[in-house]
C-alpha cells in the first residue's frame, strides 16, 4: 500500500507543478501584453499631441524677422554694402553714453547708415593700439587708440574724428 500512496503523491505534485507553470506562463503573457499596450498608448498620445500642436490655429509665425546689422566687427568696416556710411568705434563698457549718441543719430530723418564696433570684444582687440592709424586702405592696418568715428565713401576712409562726436554726427547727414 505504501507504493500506491507514493504514486498518488507524485501525481498530485505533477499536477501542482503544471498549475504553477501554467500560472507563471499566463502571468508572463499578460504582463507582456500589458507592456505592449501601454507603449502603444503612449505613442498614440504623443502622435495626437503632435497633430493638435501642429494644427493649432493660434500658432503664429512671425515672418518679420530682422537681423541686427548695425553692430559689426572692426575688420568689416571697409566692406559694408552702403556707398556712404559711418562707423563708430568705442568701448561700450567704458563709454555707454556713445550708444545714446548713436541712437539719437538713428532717429534723424536724413542720416547716413551708422555701424558700431565694440572695441572691448575679443575679435576687435587686435585693432586697439597706443596710437591711431586711421587713413588706411585695408582693415588689417587700422589701429585705434580710443574712440573714433570714420566716414566711409565707396569703402574708403573719407573723414574721421577722435573727438566732438555729437558735432561730427550732426554734420554728417545725407
Amino acid at each position: 500500500m505504501s507504493k500506491q500512496k507514493k504514486g498518488k503523491k507524485k501525481k498530485v505534485n505533477n499536477n501542482r507543478n503544471k498549475k504553477i507553470e501554467k500560472t507563471s506562463l499566463d502571468t508572463n503573457y499578460k504582463s507582456s501584453i500589458i507592456v505592449i499596450v501601454v507603449i502603444l498608448a503612449v505613442l498614440a498620445l504623443f502622435y495626437l499631441l503632435t497633430i493638435v500642436i501642429l494644427n493649432k490655429k493660434e500658432f503664429i509665425v512671425n515672418n518679420n524677422a530682422s537681423i541686427q546689422y548695425s553692430k559689426i566687427l572692426a575688420g568689416e568696416s571697409f566692406s559694408q554694402e552702403d556707398r556712404d556710411y559711418l562707423v563708430f568705434y568705442f568701448d561700450m563698457s567704458k563709454n555707454p553714453e556713445y550708444a545714446d549718441l548713436v541712437s539719437k543719430y538713428r532717429e534723424k530723418e536724413k542720416k547716413l547708415p551708422i555701424y558700431t564696433v565694440n572695441l572691448a570684444e575679443g575679435l576687435n582687440k587686435s585693432f586697439v593700439s597706443d596710437s591711431d592709424n586711421i587713413l588706411v586702405t585695408k582693415p588689417e592696418n587700422l589701429r585705434i587708440k580710443d574712440s573714433l568715428i570714420i566716414r566711409f565713401k565707396d569703402n574708403e576712409v573719407s573723414d574721421y574724428t577722435t573727438s566732438s562726436f555729437e558735432e561730427f554726427l550732426n554734420n554728417n547727414v545725407e
